[in-house]
């Protein structure tokens, strides 16, 4: 079975974690709901709550992947799902409907990345 998995950080092209996408399937860019914060070395993207009344939704720019069963359990691994990261279907800008993992830690002491590309 093949999985749709956006990604935003180490994982896109030319990052540390792309290896394991070295057998997916890249679909194109695309952009996902969100707000993205930053550490000293990763990515972190906030998933929105109930926007009331706002016509602007945030968004995180990123990549498109198909993915297999082996690989989306190997992302699950490096992104700590659920705990650390939690995998989550969401509908992108294209209006696919694609896995995204938000960050479940503190956002206090990140940076926050307004253009939503990293790296910023």
């Amino acid at each position: 079975m093949t999985h749709k998995v956006f990604v935003y950080g180490t994982l896109k092209e030319g990052q540390s974690n792309h290896r394991l996408l070295n057998r997916s399937l890249f679909t194109g860019r695309d952009a996902a709901p969100g707000i993205l914060y930053t550490g000293p070395a990763f990515p972190m993207a906030i998933e929105i709550g109930s926007l009331t009344g706002d016509p602007v939704v945030p968004m995180i720019n990123g990549e498109l992947y198909e993915v297999d069963d082996n690989t989306l359990e190997n992302l699950d691994r490096l992104e700590g799902h659920p705990d650390f990261y939690e995998r989550k279907e969401v509908t992108l800008e294209s209006g696919q409907i694609a896995w995204i993992y938000y960050w479940q830690g503190e956002i206090e002491r990140l940076r926050f990345i307004p253009q939503g590309e990293w790296p910023a």
